[in-house]
């Protein structure tokens, strides 16, 4: 299973969409947003780069989930590789297993990478252990929100020509709402209202008072992100008995 894991990392590195918007991205916009902005004094020793920090992170995370994975999931059903792996008695369940695992590590990678970006270039003010551990944790509960919404497109949509675009548009309508090219505050009402029932809107804006040690747990967050897994699970569920029935 480990064997696995290392080859799907050894693969996903050398896709470019994945590398590009995933790592290469959030600290592109990163850079463009703190140098154009500058990186103000927002008070109690925090700067512009402490809040858009989450916002970068967010910004690796949507790509990830909702583009690279179920393009990934749209070419396994394209190639038949999993009807191929189990004639050859592999254990299909664990492949899954691993395909979720290389994107929860390469979503872990670009927090880190993110991380260590902001800290060096623009100084990020760095968090007690516990508040990133509860800053990373409920980030991860956001990415498996996301990764069952782009399994859902992926069985929907079991094309990579036409999730590419999907994806693409998904994502940046998710951008839109959660605040990235302008603060969530400075939104239209009804942007905002739609915007609190979006986990990454959580992760993207409140999780700055989990950064700076305020709160541990945003409850609200984890409340939105179980109503979306449920309802993410039932739709995958209906749609998966629906595609073998029609096998």
């Amino acid at each position: 299973m480990i064997r696995y894991l290392t080859v799907n990392l050894k693969v996903m590195m050398r896709v470019p969409l994945s590398v590009f918007f995933s790592l290469a991205f959030p600290l592109l916009m990163m850079v463009i947003i703190v140098v154009s902005y500058g990186n103000i004094d927002i008070g109690n020793g925090y700067h512009l780069i402490d809040k858009y920090f989450l916002i970068a992170v967010g910004i690796g995370m949507l790509p990830l989930s909702i583009i690279s994975f179920p393009i990934w999931i749209a070419n396994r059903f394209e190639n038949n590789s999993l009807k191929r792996l189990s004639f050859l008695g592999v254990n299909i369940p664990k492949v899954i297993i691993c395909d979720v695992a290389t994107h929860i590590i390469v979503g872990v990678t670009s927090i880190l990478i993110n991380f260590l970006f902001a800290y060096v270039v623009f100084q990020l003010k760095v968090p007690s252990v516990s508040s990133f551990l509860a800053f990373l944790l409920q980030y991860m509960m956001i990415l498996l929100v996301y990764l069952l919404v782009g399994a859902l497109l992926a069985l929907i949509f079991p094309n990579s020509q036409v999730l590419l675009p999907l994806g693409m548009t998904v994502m940046f309508a998710l951008f839109m709402f959660c605040g990235v090219f302008i603060q969530f505050d400075e939104l239209p009402g009804v942007v905002q209202t739609i915007g609190q029932y979006l986990p990454m809107k959580y992760g993207m804006n409140d999780f700055f008072f989990i950064w700076n040690g305020d709160n541990l747990i945003n409850f609200t967050s984890i409340k939105v992100c179980t109503g979306h897994m449920v309802v993410s699970i039932i739709l995958l569920l209906l749609v998966w008995s629906y595609r073998r029935k029609r096998m």
